[in-house]
């Protein structure tokens, strides 16, 4: 469950990060985990982040029994997709990096059973800080177009 913290501390925080876990946020049967899910449903509440109906929660970041991060994603058609909330107080300590990296092993592993049948995924996140932006700028993507006010889609172009 997410726990209220009080005020901001940094230097906790980080050593703190000695004890982050990713966990998969379904079952044996490939099932949502409930609690996980209302949990990481409230981080995205916390964060302002918007997740789309079709995303399914997929990882969880776990500093002891507390949810920090959460990873989302949807693989439709033609295109992956993903969403990220990391908790505040938690945030610009690499956590969402690390969700990140994770998002593009739902990919490749999604993009691979594509392929097997002869199409391909496009790889594309709505961005809604500029943080994140930077992350994924350094990771590859570029913006493909505005959608507002710190408000991005970007994609990743495939690598062959």
């Amino acid at each position: 469950m997410i726990r209220k913290s009080g005020k901001n501390n940094w230097y906790k925080s980080l050593s703190e990060l000695s004890n982050l876990t990713f966990m998969s946020a379904v079952d044996e049967m490939g099932d949502p985990d409930y609690k996980l899910s209302q949990s990481a449903l409230e981080i995205a509440r916390i964060t302002g982040v918007n997740i789309l109906r079709g995303k399914e929660l997929s990882t969880v970041a776990m500093i002891g029994d507390l949810m920090v991060g959460a990873l989302w994603i949807e693989a439709d058609t033609d295109s992956f997709s993903f969403d990220i909330a990391v908790l505040p107080k938690y945030q610009n300590l690499g956590i969402g990096k690390k969700l990140v990296e994770k998002a593009h092993l739902e990919y490749d592993d999604f993009n691979e059973i594509y392929q097997d049948m002869g199409e391909e995924l496009s790889l594309k996140v709505h961005v809604t800080n500029s943080k994140m932006r930077d992350i994924l700028e350094r990771q590859g993507y570029r913006v493909s177009h505005n959608v507002g006010n710190e408000s991005w889609i970007m994609v990743r172009d495939n690598e062959n």
